[in-house]
């Protein structure tokens, strides 16, 4: 019987643990949710991708530079993207330096100066995650944290 017990307890132990162990990323804003912020505006019928990322964090780095790579084999076609880099890095001459650098295919590149603590990081709820978003033209998110090459495959379908 004392087995018994003792397994009971394991496992309402195991089982209190795993609830507090994140599933997934449930890192920012959910597919669905609406975000209003002037960054996501858009030409009729485009959709915004926005990536989070900052020199000092090499994977979010060059997941930046594959999404670059990317929109620059589609920027001449109208592919119905309009995309924006963010960077939150807190020093402008390090940004400059790694956007010349990395040479950038993006709409638009910005700094948020204050990282993580800025307005617009927490609009998107990252809470020191980096990842992106894709925002449809009314502001309703369709898609996160997607992989480059799974933007790429949206773009070879059309992004519309």
């Amino acid at each position: 019987m004392r087995k018994v017990y003792a397994f009971i307890i394991a496992m309402a132990i195991i089982t209190t643990a795993l609830m507090f162990i994140p599933h997934g990323n449930s890192n920012g804003l959910a597919i669905g949710e609406k975000i209003e912020n002037q960054l996501v505006s858009s030409p009729k019928n485009h959709l915004v991708l926005i990536n989070f990322w900052a020199s000092y964090d090499a994977a979010s780095r060059e997941e930046n530079v594959r999404f670059s790579q990317i929109l620059g084999k589609y920027e001449q076609n109208n592919h119905g993207l309009t995309s924006v880099s963010v960077s939150l890095d807190d020093y402008e001459n390090l940004f400059r330096e790694i956007v010349k650098k990395d040479n950038l295919n993006f709409t638009k590149v910005v700094r948020e100066k204050k990282g993580f603590d800025s307005k617009l990081a927490k609009d998107f709820r990252l809470e020191r995650h980096f990842g992106n978003f894709i925002v449809d033209q009314r502001g309703n998110i369709v898609a996160k944290d997607i992989t480059p090459e799974q933007l790429e495959k949206k773009l070879q379908r059309g992004m519309k």
